[in-house]
């Protein structure tokens, strides 16, 4: 009598790899889904945030080709604003030193009096002065 058994030994063991490969996929299937499962949990919606969570995870990129730079003696002050920038250079060379010194160094009134060796009321004076040329300034150029 012809047997097959090496014929029912390749089946057996198409069989035990299938079934192998069923299990496999399966429990991969699951790892999958879990993992799945637990990112979710974590993961939040961008929408769904405020506005203040948004702003903590976002910024801005400033170039410098948007910051105007003055000189003053030994200090270099950065003006990001275009209009106050161009505010502040209509002015004088004195009144340049003095606002930017007070705005922009914070530099006292007697400090800046002392750097410019004039009394501090004249220091007063011209910074007022200055600030009303500039308020001037801004409101003729408000829709540029």
């Amino acid at each position: 009598m012809v047997t097959n058994e090496p014929m029912q030994q390749q089946v057996k063991q198409q069989r035990q790899f299938d079934s192998y490969c069923k299990s496999v996929l399966k429990n991969e299937a699951r790892n999958i889904y879990s993992e799945t499962q637990i990112q979710n949990k974590r993961l939040i919606v961008l929408s769904a945030l405020s506005q203040e969570k948004l702003n903590e995870l976002s910024m801005c990129d400033i170039y410098t080709v948007e910051v105007y730079y003055f000189h003053l003696n030994d200090y270099v002050v950065p003006v990001e604003d275009f209009l106050i920038a161009n505010a502040i250079q209509s002015l004088s060379e004195r009144d340049q030193l003095i606002i930017l010194s007070f705005y922009f160094l914070d530099m006292s009134d007697t400090d800046i009096a002392k750097e410019l060796e004039i009394a501090r009321g004249t220091v007063y004076y011209h910074k007022k002065k200055a600030l009303e040329k500039i308020k001037n300034y801004l409101k003729e150029h408000e829709n540029e």
